[in-house]
């Protein structure tokens, strides 16, 4: 799943009608476009987009959990409204960062492309850290503010920044469209997803063209914990001799077992989450980690497992492999700032791994 970051005016009220309106639509197209949302549980142009998104998704009858992911500071910001809850909008997966610079940048993990709308100074810095990050953004000119400044930026210095596939002139046009009422508008975000769209298509065809490297295998329970690795190591995916698969790569129609089989014939390194619901499944513990582990023990694919809660690892096969963290210290017992810190060693031993095997070939 593709996942967007949107970002703009933060303020409650005294929201230009045409913000408020550019939020709204961008979480019912999102939504509809099969698109993953990220925000920063601010008011206005996150409380919008987030409570559209929600609406669509209920109407699917879809879980809120698997779609939306909120990134806030873990102390309710000082310029913060005093009259609203924070995160403002209630739902989603949340997650905590310490008060700062992570807030963006943990944000952008989870991140493959960026969506400004207005914005007042925090935007602009969204705008920034993206670019440091290689994260395509996409600034709607017609909303005024942080993304106009961003909008004439991203023209002027267009050649340096992450936008292959795309044509310059077609993405001054677009992002330059009008949101003046709900026809307009719908039609400019549409237009601008689109953009969204082939420029992310490009980036895949890029990676996959060497086919997938680290495979990440997972309970279904777990997901929330999937988005937590795969944001740790989309910084890797930036490479473009790498990517990494897990089964939400699998589309309806394709037949699973094949595509799982091919992913783990092309990988080098196996990340395996590991907990108890983990071991419980029939198809993890029968098919796909038989072969995982012949594969390793051929030392043609390094395994490396995260203990996340419980103890069944104890009485499996994956006993006799070496944790990438301290199985006495279950990931899930640890702090959300401790839990980042290992995430980022993982990431660390995933590169380590697949440079040892690149010298080894």
């Amino acid at each position: 799943m593709r996942w967007v970051l949107v970002a703009g005016t933060g303020r409650q009220y005294g929201l230009p009608e045409c913000v408020g309106r550019l939020a709204s639509q961008l979480g019912r197209s999102l939504s509809d476009g099969g698109f993953g949302l990220v925000v920063g549980g601010w008011p206005g142009v996150d409380h919008l987009a987030s409570k559209a998104f929600a609406e669509r998704l209920r109407a699917r009858r879809a879980a809120l959990s698997d779609y939306l992911i909120q990134v806030v500071a873990s102390r309710r910001p000082s310029i913060y409204p005093a009259n609203a809850s924070y995160p403002d909008f209630a739902g989603g997966h949340v997650i905590a960062v310490p008060t700062g610079a992570r807030e963006w940048i943990e944000a952008l993990k989870y991140a493959h492309a960026v969506l400004l709308a207005a914005g007042e100074g925090g935007t602009r810095e969204t705008f920034y850290y993206a670019n440091q990050e290689q994260r395509p953004v996409f600034p709607f000119a017609a909303s005024g503010g942080d993304a106009a400044g961003a909008y004439r930026e991203a023209l002027e210095h267009w050649d340096t920044l992450p936008y292959d596939g795309l044509e310059r002139n077609e993405f001054e046009r677009v992002l330059s469209g009008p949101i003046d009422d709900h026809r307009s508008c719908y039609d400019t975000v549409e237009a601008v997803l689109s953009l969204v769209s082939r420029r992310l298509q490009h980036e895949e065809s890029r990676a996959l063209r060497s086919g997938p490297r680290v495979f990440v295998s997972y309970a279904h329970e777990d997901a929330s914990w999937l988005l937590k690795v795969r944001g740790a190591l989309r910084p890797l995916e930036r490479v473009a001799t790498l990517s990494v698969w897990d089964d939400r790569s699998i589309r309806p129609g394709e037949d699973f077992g094949s595509m799982i089989d091919g992913a783990i014939a092309n990988a080098r390194v196996a990340v395996l989450l590991v907990s108890d619901a983990f071991l419980q499944s029939d198809f993890i513990r029968d098919i796909e980690l038989p072969r995982l582990l012949s594969l390793h023990q051929q030392r043609r694919i390094r395994i490396l497992w995260l203990p996340f809660s419980g103890s069944r690892w104890k009485d499996s096969p994956i006993a006799g492999i070496a944790a990438a963290h301290h199985v006495d210290q279950p990931l899930a017992s640890l702090s959300e700032a401790a839990q980042q810190d290992e995430l980022v060693r993982l990431r660390t031993l995933v590169a380590e791994a697949l440079r040892d095997n690149a010298l080894k070939s």
